[in-house]
């Protein structure tokens, strides 16, 4: 659920959840890189693109 700062940053009501994602970035070499985790309104459209 939002704090209440996320809530007035995002114009989200109170009680509307946020969709939290977590994720790693890898270099070629298998190493990790970048780790991030970010949330978003129900609303927002999420696409992952892979190349392997």
């Amino acid at each position: 659920m939002p704090s209440a700062e996320e809530r007035k940053r995002l114009n989200v009501p109170e009680g509307e959840p946020l969709l939290e994602v977590e994720q790693v970035g890898y270099l070629d070499d298998g190493r990790p890189f970048e780790y991030s985790v970010s949330r978003h309104v129900s609303d927002y459209e999420f696409h992952s693109i892979s190349t392997k």
